[in-house]
């Protein structure tokens, strides 16, 4: 299981389940005070133990046409590269956003963070 909160951005992307909508808390920075932010927890047996998390820089990422690089897109580079190991995953997901933009400018910061969960026992 996973517990995870969300800061005024995007849900995760998951191995088996894609794009997974978590409960949004306040922006980070927004509000001083907050007694606790919301949780939402996951079965990592129904969504898939590798995923994605990433912030608006990534899916609000425009090409030189006008177009954001957006959720579909992102969904789709995680699972065309999914089965690579996880840096190189993460190093092609990086290289079809360039692609994308091309000479476009980069007007926000952009991370992405991959995890992959194994058995231990394994």
């Amino acid at each position: 299981r996973l517990t995870c909160s969300n800061f005024g951005h995007h849900g995760p992307i998951f191995s088996r389940s894609g794009l997974v909508r978590v409960e949004n808390g306040p922006p980070v920075g927004l509000v001083e005070e907050l007694e606790r932010w919301p949780e939402s927890e996951l079965d990592l047996a129904e969504h898939g133990t590798r995923f994605l998390v990433f912030s608006d820089g990534i899916t609000e990422q425009f090409n030189p046409e006008g177009e954001m690089f957006g959720d579909d897109r992102l969904v789709r580079a995680f699972r065309r590269h999914l089965e690579r190991p996880l840096a190189d995953m993460v190093d092609r997901i990086v290289e079809d956003l360039n692609g994308f933009r091309g000479p476009a400018l980069v007007k926000d910061d952009q991370t992405l963070l991959a995890l992959d969960f194994v058995d231990a026992g394994a």
